[in-house]
């Protein structure tokens, strides 16, 4: 097993239709070697750059497309599509000087089609969750995204074919990452990419179905030779069967069910993986309003005993922000407090027969509730249901009306802690809990705006503590991803984030 340095919403956006626009002279799946083979867990629904957010999607897109800038084996932004920028002395404007690119079809790479994408992102209409940050972070991005101004108001121009200008309303320690995900991809127009359509970056898309997403080299990267096939499934057990028949060359989870049987095997790669499971409550919903009963619940649970039930490791802790992400040194998983949770339970009531909570259909959500069900009951004698909602059905109830005590994770977009707070600032779209607290919002905004200092990692653990305080959700492990890649597949690269950049990898002497 060969374990990397220590150093990534899974919000699925509403299906789309894919036309057909074969890009000139592009080459056939059948004009290159055999295409490396990779399982998703889900469909794809969309491949719309401003809009896509689930893990799935933003892989595919990380490999069709280019940001200003990229990030270095250290999570660096480093130049990209941009060759360079400068900030004003008052860090609030940067200008990007864009190097000379062309998209698949030979057209140049302008600074108006950053623009444009930036821009369409902050449309009223438009639900770009991972742009979010940029609302208020843009000069006139609010006004702007609440149809209060013109779009003249945005302060974002290209005044010249290779120069692009940004102001922003403050000092952001995080704008250079933002301009790497895939909303601030250069945009020709709107919407999914579609079958054939030039791209920027190293693979163009060849063909979408329910069941795979094929991709195939877009004759931008001399390294990619081969083309890349996104295989749905769903059940973790078949991909395993389908990985060991050498159907699959890279199985991006291995379930905990399988992985003593892979423990030491040479295909098999861990590292942390930024993100945390959590439960959380809408405070908004009795009984859950009341934050006797939210402490009492999270005082029940034993994580080290849902730490025995998997075979693959985890770091059971009631930290939010994933350690991976911080300087500071990993914490043992706190013990329950079992007294303390029921010296509580004079101060809340419940009428119900049953607390329920709500989750996604797999198999290993369903096991670590049935844990926490047992213990919930055994300290507070309080009788937990569990309702299993299949995925696309369950994150449409989270975004419209989430119920009172639900199970979720979140995966950092940006590798700092700031992603992790501004989940539960009040106007971000992923903050299912109904928490709405001022002193929250702008200690999260100084803190976006902190380098990084003793002084800032002192202001995120205040952060953390508020969270506590308010007790909206119970964080309960932090991730480390498990993947297996076959050993005559090499060169490839993968990110602590989980995104693998696909153009390196190479077909070398099976073993």
């Amino acid at each position: 097993m060969k374990i990397f340095p220590h150093l990534f919403n899974f919000i699925l956006s509403s299906s789309v239709i894919f036309t057909i626009s074969a890009a000139e002279n592009a080459p056939k799946i059948g004009d290159f070697i055999p295409p490396l083979r990779v399982n998703i867990g889900v469909e794809i629904k969309s491949l719309d750059p401003t809009t896509a957010e689930d893990f799935a999607s933003v892989r595919i897109l990380m490999n069709t497309g280019q940001g200003l800038t990229k990030y270095d084996e250290n999570l660096k932004p480093q130049p990209n599509l941009a060759k360079s920028w400068n900030w004003s002395k008052d860090r609030r404007t940067i200008t990007f000087q864009l190097k000379e690119s062309y998209w698949s079809d030979g057209h140049p790479v302008l600074a108006s089609q950053f623009e444009s994408a930036i821009i369409h992102a902050l449309k009223p209409e438009v639900i770009s969750k991972l742009s979010m940050p940029l609302v208020s972070l843009i000069e006139g991005g609010s006004c702007f995204k609440q149809g209060k101004c013109e779009r003249q108001k945005i302060q974002v121009s290209a005044p010249s074919q290779n120069k692009l200008v940004i102001s922003l309303t403050r000092p952001s320690t995080l704008f250079l990452h933002y301009m790497a995900l895939p909303f601030a991809y250069p945009m020709r127009e709107p919407g999914s990419i579609k079958l054939g359509a030039p791209v920027t970056g190293s693979f163009a898309l060849e063909s979408v179905s329910a069941k795979s997403v094929m991709l195939r080299p877009s004759g931008l990267n001399p390294k990619a030779q081969q083309g890349v096939e996104f295989v749905v499934v769903p059940q973790p057990g078949t991909a395993v069967a389908l990985f060991e028949k050498k159907e699959l060359d890279v199985l991006e989870r291995v379930p905990s069910s399988h992985f003593g049987k892979f423990k030491n095997s040479q295909e098999l790669f861990t590292r942390p993986f930024l993100a945390t499971y959590y439960l959380g409550f809408n405070i908004s919903k009795p009984p859950f309003d009341q934050l006797a009963l939210r402490k009492s619940i999270g005082l029940s649970i034993d994580r080290t005993e849902i730490e025995k039930i998997f075979q693959d490791p985890i770091i059971p802790t009631d930290a939010w922000v994933p350690y991976a992400l911080k300087r500071s040194k990993k914490a043992k998983a706190p013990l329950p407090q079992l007294k303390e949770a029921q010296n509580l339970k004079s101060r809340f009531k419940v009428e119900e027969d049953f607390l329920e909570i709500v989750t996604d259909s797999q198999e290993k959500n369903t096991l670590i509730l049935t844990v926490i069900q047992k213990q919930i009951q055994n300290a507070l004698g309080l009788k937990l249901r569990i309702t299993s909602k299949e995925w696309k059905a369950y994150l449409s109830q989270l975004s419209k009306d989430a119920p009172g005590f639900f199970r979720f994770a979140w995966l950092a977009p940006v590798p700092d802690p700031i992603s992790h707070l501004q989940v539960f600032t009040s106007d971000n779209p992923n903050n299912y809990t109904g928490f709405s607290d001022l002193e929250y919002d702008r200690l999260v905004q100084k803190i976006e705006e902190a380098l990084p200092s003793k002084n800032r990692d002192a202001l995120i653990d205040q952060a953390e503590q508020i969270l506590k305080a308010h007790a909206i959700i119970i964080p309960i492990y932090q991730y480390i991803q498990s993947f297996l890649i076959r050993s005559e597949w090499q060169g490839l690269k993968i990110t602590p984030m989980g995104i693998i950049d696909f153009s390196t990898a190479n077909r070398g002497p099976s073993l």
